[in-house]
Formats: C-alpha cells, structure tokens, sequence
C-alpha cells in the first residue's frame, strides 16, 4: 500500500489517525454561498477498478441548525471491498453556510489483510473550534489516538475516499475566472497540513448516465505527487475522478 496521501485509497493510512473531511474552500465567500447539490436527495459515486465495481458512497446533504448556526449536515456511507481489503462506514459532517467544518463523527470497519494493525472497529469524533481541531479515536473499544491540533487560517480539510466532502470544496472554485488553485489542508490520515494544487487543464464535454455535461477537466496534485483528474460541471458538481491513468475511476451515478 502506498503511503503517501491521496484521495483514494482502498483501505485507510493510520500515521495516527483516519477521518475527516475536505471542505471550506480557502476562497469561501462571506455570505452564504449555496450548494450545488439539491438538499435531502441521495447521490450516489460508484468505484470502478480496472473496469469492476468495488464499492460505492451515498451522501445526502440537508439544511440545519448547529448550535445556533444555520449549518449543512452531510451524511454520508461508503463502502468498497478489493482482494486485501475491506471498508465500511458510516459518517456525519456539520459544515458552516461558508462551508466552515464545525463537527464530524465517522464509525469505521476496516478489514486489512496486509495491515492487522490498522483493522478493526473506529469510532471517531472531531470539533472544529476557531482556530483549531480536537479529535478522538477509538479502536475497538479503547483509546486510538487524540490530540488538539492548531491549523492555519482558511485551512481545508479531507480524507481519503470521501467524495461527499471532496465535491463541497470543488464547487466552490471559481474556474471560470482562475486557472490554478493552491489550497492548504490538513490531512487527517497523517495529521498533517499538506499542499494541494488544482490546475484548469481544458473544458470538454462528457457523458454521465447517459446525460452529456459540459465539464472543466482539472488535474490535481498533492505535495508534488501527480495523483489524477478531475471532471466539474458548470454548477460545480464532481462528476468523475480519474487516478491510475484510467485504472481506478470514481463516477456520480445520479447528477
């Protein structure tokens, strides 16, 4: 298994510890700046390795309340099986009107033939608190890891795997005014705040469930590492992710 960070992985890096998301884009507006995602519908991203499925997330995003904040929560399942591993979970993501993270929790099982150590039952807790974010992290039971950990202002958040979260902060680039973004984030897997640089390689048409979309194309990097491609309508919606020149390709089932 590769160690470095990356979008996709089909089972989990634990340097101390796995979870989170990828949101509140470092050009979040001021004022509330809509999703391009309609509330309480369940989309779906389907995972095609070599041309077979190996698993699938469904997320529904809904209007809420967060301690007195008008807030998106985002729920989130996801599950993929592959020779050696095996993952399934289930996660919760409270983000600000500027897409802000506020609160996650994520309980994990991950079955790691290779990696006995990183197997088992997680169960997860983040609070995103100014400045900061406090984490908790069990593993079957008993304490994993923990930690309050200070971030740098307008810092993004992911993970690996979740294209929930991955699509909030990618329909909130406005590319048809930029060509290149370059966005710190802190990378839950490692407990690092890592580089992550986008670049507009080109627009071009592209067919998803039968339906054709006019799409930026946008390659992606993270610290240095050329991981894959990116396809974004005009409204901001993820609808593909291409890694592995091909070889591993996550699609939106249900735009």
């Amino acid at each position: 298994m590769d160690n470095r960070p990356a979008v996709v992985l089909l089972a989990p890096i634990f340097s101390m510890a796995l979870a989170a998301a990828f949101l509140a884009s470092s050009a979040a507006a001021a004022t509330d700046p809509g999703l391009p995602w309609e509330m309480e519908k369940e989309y779906k991203y389907v995972f095609l390795s070599n041309g077979i499925n190996i698993g699938e997330e469904t997320f529904t995003i809904t209007e809420t309340i967060f301690q007195g904040v008008p807030a998106y929560r985002i729920q989130e399942k996801l599950k993929i099986s592959d020779p050696g591993s095996k993952l399934d979970q289930e996660s919760e993501l409270y983000i600000s009107r500027r897409r802000a993270p506020l609160k996650y929790t994520k309980k994990l099982k991950a079955k790691i033939t290779h990696l006995p150590s990183q197997s088992g039952r997680f169960d997860m807790v983040y609070d995103f608190i100014k400045s900061s974010v406090t984490f908790d992290i069990k593993r079957n039971g008993e304490k994993f890891a923990g930690e309050t950990v200070h971030l740098p202002p307008s810092v993004t958040c992911f993970d690996n795997n979740m294209y929930d979260q991955l699509s909030i902060i990618l329909s909130n680039v406005p590319w048809r005014r930029t060509r290149e973004v370059a966005i710190k984030s802190f990378h839950f897997s490692s407990n690092k705040v890592i580089d992550i640089m986008l670049e507009l390689i080109g627009e071009e048409e592209i067919v998803v469930s039968s339906k054709r979309f006019e799409c930026y194309r946008i390659r992606f990097s993270i610290v240095d590492i050329p991981i894959g491609e990116f396809w974004i309508d005009r409204d901001g919606r993820l609808l593909r992710e291409v890694e592995k020149n091909g070889a591993l390709i996550v699609e939106l089932l249900n735009p």
